[in-house]
């Protein structure tokens, strides 16, 4: 994944987050994007602040959907291959 800079239409640096990315949902309390990775079959966790990874986290095959409740701190990421919906806290 590439950090661009729109006013100075430049990339910013890339984050390496696993393969096949599909949604992004982001949690501005926290300043915590989350990627469900289809490929890798995981969920990626980045700060938005200092533009690192975070963290990994298992989810079953095929990561697709993705929605954060900044009210609870939770994250939620439909495995589609698995008919399920994983729930993770963060922090």
């Amino acid at each position: 994944m590439s950090t661009i800079d729109v006013v100075l239409d430049r990339c910013l640096g890339s984050i390496d987050i696993g393969h096949g990315p599909d949604q992004a949902a982001l949690n501005e309390h926290l300043h915590h994007l989350y990627v469900a990775n289809s490929g890798t079959s995981n969920l990626s966790v980045i700060d938005t602040v200092s533009l690192k990874p975070l963290g990994v986290n298992g989810t079953g095959r095929a990561a697709h959907s993705i929605a954060a409740d900044p009210t609870t701190d939770l994250v939620y990421v439909g495995v589609e291959r698995a008919g399920i919906i994983a729930v993770y806290h963060d922090p």
